[in-house]
């Protein structure tokens, strides 16, 4: 038991520090990109010039135009979570999109 305690801790210390390490990284100002992948299918679009504290509702603006749709029809999914304009105070570090990300969008464009 005591090995396994010593290890688990040895694991979440070296967890903290690589946490912390990609804090750091994805804190600087340097901009980054994702992939952006259509539910329907399709080569994927790379969505450049983006920033960790970029807010959700800019970065979806930001999509729209890309792929020729209204920004309110943008519904992104990343993880388990659905992403969208309407995502108030929440910016992509908050929401875990980092560089290399690849989000998958699904239109809609009403009820």
């Amino acid at each position: 038991d005591r090995n396994r305690s010593v290890n688990s801790k040895a694991t979440s210390e070296t967890s903290d520090t690589m946490d912390k390490a990609w804090q750091q990284q994805f804190t600087s100002t340097s901009p980054f990109s994702v992939k952006v992948a259509e539910f329907a299918g399709g080569e994927p679009s790379e969505v450049t010039d983006l920033y960790p504290n970029m807010e959700l509702s800019d970065f979806c603006e930001k999509v729209a135009a890309q792929v020729g749709i209204p920004a309110f029809a943008v519904r992104l999914l990343h993880g388990s979570r659905l992403l969208h304009m309407s995502c108030l105070g929440e910016s992509l570090a908050s929401t875990g999109v980092k560089p290399g990300s690849t989000l998958t969008l699904v239109k809609q464009f009403g009820w």
